[in-house]
């Protein structure tokens, strides 16, 4: 009869801490700005000297994994590269900032005169924690296999400016593009009775194992 007690013992202790871990989720969309809108005409530079923020919200504390964005090419070349920042002003970098290559998938080519474009969705790594609250995701130096990039415009929600400071251009408002944050959440800190739960089990654990090996003996 103990051994059967011991073994539901370690059971249940196992089960409990499981289904803590299952408190850790997997990377997540944690902001989305709407789709492509490829079809409109529209796109801001990131190449040239020219860099486009534009702002996000989080619900919560994140660790940064990645994004992706709708790039616009010159018909028939690929997105190669750009540089990203999260700041918690436009064109700020105090959260995170890096060199990224793009992971492409190819949405629909835009006729137009005088220069056509092939449309992508383009994913790249992200890095960084910030709290919940608002900040901006800033995009420059794009490059593609023989050219720029330009930044899709959807006319999301999101508030969006583009510059070049190169050519003495302020900050100018736009509409802003299409994009999507991904992330994992934060896990909050065990308050102590969470810890000392955990810790009778671990206790409970070693005392089970102990007595059943007693009675093996």
């Amino acid at each position: 009869m103990k051994k059967t007690r011991n073994d539901l013992v370690c059971k249940c202790v196992a089960v409990a801490m499981v289904l803590g871990c299952m408190n850790s989720a997997n990377a997540a969309v944690v902001y989305d700005n709407g789709p492509i809108n490829g079809t409109a005409g529209n796109a801001v530079a990131i190449s040239g000297g020219w860099d486009t923020s534009t702002s996000f919200t989080l619900s919560g504390a994140t660790t940064f994994t990645g994004a992706q964005v709708a790039l616009w090419a010159t018909m028939g070349e690929t997105p190669v590269s750009l540089a990203w920042s999260i700041g918690t002003t436009a064109f700020g970098s105090e959260v995170a900032s890096g060199v990224a290559a793009l992971s492409n998938t190819f949405v629909m080519d835009f006729i137009a005169f005088p220069t056509s474009y092939s449309i992508y969705e383009s994913q790249f790594a992200l890095s960084g924690t910030a709290g919940a609250g608002t900040y901006w995701v800033t995009l420059s130096n794009g490059l593609a296999t023989a050219g720029s990039l330009d930044w899709d415009t959807n006319f999301g929600p999101s508030a969006s400016a583009t510059r070049n400071l190169g050519l003495g251009i302020a900050p100018i408002n736009v509409p802003s593009q299409s994009f999507q944050v991904f992330g994992d959440p934060v896990a909050a800190v065990p308050e102590p009775a969470s810890l000392a739960i955990w810790g009778l089990g671990g206790i409970g654990m070693a005392v089970a194992a102990r007595r059943k090996r007693k009675q093996v003996a």
